[in-house]
């Protein structure tokens, strides 16, 4: 059967002649050609400062969907003969299958709709589907690309991009065919968008990038190349937010005040500490603190080990001067041990800070028997007021 399905598939591609715009199951085309030319369209409109819009469609089960009918008449559309579509006929007449499962077979059940699985014929018959009943609908390369049922389409204009989204949705649905939802993604600019403003460019840079970036850092033994390496990045990726080159003059530290956003390096020994803080005052018996009290025995070798977490935790607390053991008390910790942007002072916090000294105040009213808690209240109100 595989050998007649490929008879079949080599006849029909000889006939039919697909738009350019589809990369799926044709020869000497895939998917990094549709990656290639939608890069160069979003770096040609970035270099003339301009925007473009860009849609990612998906089809809902879009092989299974497919109606018998609509083949047939794709296939007549391309110019093919009716007796090669007789032949793919034959090979969808009757279709039977079966659901095998744990607990065994199903009876066969008859199958009226969609391309056969695994199929060598399947793939040119969906593409051939598609090419006939949106064709029409398809605008020059770049601006539409498909690759089998993803479908990309793009424009300079938001309100013609909905438009021809909506065209392609009726489209489809005309032809027994259904847009994923789910899967459909409307792509724009956010951090390289001039009408974003910066203080929501900051918070979108804090929320999502930098934690990617940060992510596992409390573990890291970070040397000062990962630093750097990491300040770089971090450093690049504001001046291009901010839409400001090597040319502009623009000092760094100027930029990382717009964004009001503390260096990358010195929030990673914030999560550090944090997290020894959390090991620290964790349970005897659990992961992490087994893991940190572990002894193995023999020697170390001669010369200069290479960046443990221990030695760059050392680092961290003489850095930020605070002893480990103040870690027991967490709220103590955290505050001692936080690195903050220039923002930092909120609502919130200025809430904080009349807790803190009603707190010092009735510590006051104590007997000095409880000395440590007074003290206590008292280093956090000097370290606030300084």
């Amino acid at each position: 059967m595989k050998i007649f399905e490929r008879i079949v598939d080599g006849r029909i591609r000889d006939i039919v002649q697909l738009s350019s715009n589809q990369c799926g199951f044709v020869a000497g085309c895939g998917t990094v050609d549709a990656i290639h030319a939608t890069r160069l369209l979003i770096e040609k409109h970035r270099e003339k400062q301009k925007a473009v819009h860009i849609a990612f469609l998906d089809l809902e089960k879009a092989f299974d969907r497919v109606p018998r009918e609509v083949i047939w008449y794709a296939l007549r559309h391309h110019g093919v003969p009716e007796e090669l579509i007789e032949w793919v006929r034959i090979l969808y007449s009757c279709p039977k299958s079966r659901v095998q499962a744990a607990a065994g077979t199903s009876m066969e059940f008859p199958i009226s709709v969609g391309v056969h699985q695994g199929s060598a014929l399947s793939p040119l018959l969906f593409v051939v589907v598609m090419d006939a009943i949106t064709r029409d609908l398809q605008k020059p390369v770049p601006w539409t690309l498909l690759y089998a049922d993803d479908v990309m389409l793009a424009s300079e204009d938001k309100g013609e991009l909905e438009r021809e989204l909506q065209a392609w949705c009726d489209r489809l649905e005309r032809f027994g065919l259904r847009l994923n939802v789910k899967k459909t993604e409307y792509l724009n600019g956010v951090l390289c968008d001039r009408k974003i403003p910066v203080r929501l460019k900051s918070k979108i840079y804090r929320t999502v990038v930098r934690p990617v970036a940060m992510y596992g850092a409390e573990c890291w033994p970070a040397t000062k190349e990962v630093e750097t390496r990491l300040s770089v990045m971090e450093t690049k990726m504001m001046r291009w937010t901010a839409g400001v080159t090597r040319m502009d003059r623009i000092r760094n530290d100027a930029i990382r005040l717009k964004f009001r956003v503390a260096a990358i390096a010195a929030k990673m020994r914030e999560a550090r500490l944090r997290w020894y803080g959390h090991v620290f005052r964790g349970k005897e018996d659990s992961v992490r603190k087994i893991g940190l009290e572990l002894e193995v025995s023999g020697k170390r070798p001669r010369g200069r080990p290479k960046q443990r977490w221990a030695g760059t935790l050392h680092t961290d607390l003489k850095a930020v001067g605070v002893h480990p053991d103040l870690a027991l008390d967490r709220e103590m910790w955290r505050h001692d041990t936080r690195i903050a942007g220039s923002a930092a002072i909120t609502g919130q916090t200025l809430k904080k800070k009349k807790k803190i000294l009603g707190m010092a105040l009735s510590c006051s009213k104590l007997n000095f028997q409880n000395v440590w808690s007074l003290n206590y209240s008292l280093t956090i109100v000097i370290s606030y007021v300084s």
